[in-house]
């Protein structure tokens, strides 16, 4: 009997440790995961004003944005670039006021950016080649979005262009090859040489009668509009070229 109540109680004793031992485990386990490491960080801000704007880029790809003025760009970031590919997400905190020219140029595994209503320019080809990207939320603000800025975005699905935006770049949206919709806003009056070309899956266009001008090539090779949709488009524009298969 002794012997039972030995083994019963032996048998408890070792249940409570591996009990104890496994809820330890995930005790550390979420310890490690709550908070990201800061693996890299500096400055980013234009010429002159380097100091005013900085940047972290922690252990998940998280690159926190911060500061008073513009992003810098591509060839005064050349610390950041060496981080490019580890970068996942962008975060611009509202007080930045600018990106600049291919500030994110090749960030290919970024998927998502958040743009505060402070930025008013999106520089020319700032997000060319992020072949990953896939959600971009612009606050109203932004009034420039500069050539080439979202060219070979080729994960891009849609985005929404705020009322505040009066100029698109010519090719800003070139070989966005997933982008399936777009809408125009009224704050817009001119669609640029090329701003489309090579969407291959654009389905559907808004235009509001403020658009006074469509560009050369501006919806070359979108191969999934329809005429239907093309011949509904106001024709007393001025149309160059808009679509050329």
């Amino acid at each position: 009997m002794k012997n039972k109540s030995f083994c019963s109680a032996m048998l408890s004793l070792i249940v409570t440790i591996i009990v104890l031992f496994s809820f330890g485990g995930i005790i550390v386990l979420a310890d490690e995961t709550d908070e990201p490491e800061i693996v890299a960080s500096g400055y980013c801000g234009a010429a002159g004003h380097e100091e005013d704007v900085s940047w972290t880029l922690d252990s998940n790809g998280l690159l926190n944005i911060s500061g008073t003025g513009g992003i810098a760009s591509s060839s005064s970031l050349n610390v950041w670039k060496k981080y490019q590919n580890d970068i996942k997400e962008v975060n611009i905190i509202n007080g930045v006021t600018s990106i600049g020219y291919e500030a994110f140029y090749g960030c290919q595994s970024l998927t998502s950016i958040t743009i505060p209503s402070s930025v008013t320019s999106i520089g020319a080809w700032a997000f060319s080649h992020c072949t990953s990207l896939a959600s971009v939320n612009i606050a109203y603000g932004v009034s420039t979005i500069g050539i080439y800025a979202f060219e070979y975005c080729t994960s891009l699905i849609t985005i929404q262009i705020p009322d505040s935006v009066n100029s698109i770049g010519d090719n800003a949206f070139n070989y966005c090859t997933s982008l399936k919709s777009i809408a125009i806003p009224d704050s817009v009056t001119k669609i640029c040489d090329g701003t489309f070309e090579n969407c291959t899956s654009l389905t559907s266009i808004t235009l509001s009668n403020s658009v006074g001008y469509i560009g050369a090539y501006a919806f070359n090779g979108c191969s999934s509009l329809t005429s239907a949709l093309l011949a509904a488009l106001p024709r007393e524009q001025e149309l160059h070229s808009m679509l050329m298969k």
